[in-house]
């Protein structure tokens, strides 16, 4: 996973995004090894335009699906569902809207 790629491609678009999973307890200190990255996003319609911008480089596509199933990679695909787990050029990164006790990334309707 080329963790530091995904992340500032994030940051320079200017998505509201918080680490979680895995990665967040490694920057916290942890010896936990993980191979993905999972981030809970804001919901509001810019940042699914930036979310969807930023990631689009590297080739976003659902792990459950087939090899060669079509994805429209855009914020309406984002929109439309809470928990996306994607395999991308970078390595795996999941998406979850929500997440329980965060409370951090409401979306600004």
């Amino acid at each position: 996973m080329n963790f530091i790629t995904a992340i500032q491609a994030l940051v320079d678009a200017g998505v509201d995004f918080v680490i979680i999973g895995g990665w967040s307890a490694v920057l916290n200190g942890s010896s936990y090894i993980t191979n993905d990255l999972d981030i809970c996003y804001s919901r509001s319609r810019e940042n699914l335009k930036r979310l969807a911008n930023a990631l689009a480089p590297f080739h976003p596509r659902l792990r459950e699906l087939a090899a060669g199933l079509p994805l429209v990679w855009d914020e309406v695909t984002l929109k439309n569902g809470t928990v996306f787990t994607f395999s991308t050029d970078l390595g795996v990164i999941d998406l979850l809207a929500e997440v329980p006790g965060l409370g951090l990334l409401e979306a600004e309707e």
